[in-house]
């Protein structure tokens, strides 16, 4: 199974005492359905100067540009965020740098799905289920574990924005590495 062709993502963060209260840089690992690792989400370079930001409410404010790779190192999607005080786009990329389309975070938790020209194709509920914020445990570890259920049959590059939503859910809802404001487990189901 590869992360192009599942339809159950798990995406899972450490959720540790020194990881919330000092983790800059994004780091996620997702799993298939059946529990087989299919990609690591990390950052190209770390924050530099912003790493102070990145230890508060402004995180999700600072600029992102993130690895999708799977289990071999093989990229196969980029994520990047810029700098923005409202609601920015989250654009993704496929492995060779081309544009797939972005995501744009609304109002009622509603993320908005925009193809490469930024037109609007549907919401995220439209065509997938996340449940956020599950704390959960890997390799005796804390983690937090959001699942992403797609709907089988998402075209691409639908089906790589989608994903990109659930890798990187943090930077595209704007709290970035700054967890204090996860709160409790929660979902956006399917539209």
């Amino acid at each position: 199974m590869s992360l192009a062709s599942t339809d159950t993502l798990v995406v899972e963060q450490p959720w540790s005492f020194g990881s919330l209260l000092w983790r800059t840089r994004y780091r996620a690992t997702a799993y298939d359905g059946q529990d087989r690792p299919v990609a690591v989400v990390a950052e190209r370079r770390g924050p530099g100067l912003l790493a102070p930001v990145r230890l508060t409410g402004l995180s999700g404010r600072t600029p992102f540009d993130l690895r999708v790779c799977t289990p071999d190192s093989r990229e196969v999607l980029g994520i990047r965020k810029g700098f923005a005080l409202r609601r920015p786009r989250t654009h993704v990329l496929g492995p060779r740098g081309e544009p797939l389309g972005s995501i744009q975070a609304e109002p009622g938790h509603r993320f908005a799905l925009l193809d490469a020209h930024g037109q609007r194709i549907c919401l995220l509920a439209d065509v997938a289920a996340l449940d956020i914020r599950a704390l959960a445990r890997r390799d005796g570890r804390r983690v937090r574990r959001d699942v992403l259920r797609v709907r089988p049959g998402t075209p691409e590059p639908l089906r790589s924005l989608v994903l990109a939503t659930g890798l990187a859910f943090d930077v595209v809802r704007n709290v970035g590495t700054w967890h204090y404001a996860s709160g409790a487990a929660s979902s956006l189901p399917a539209g």
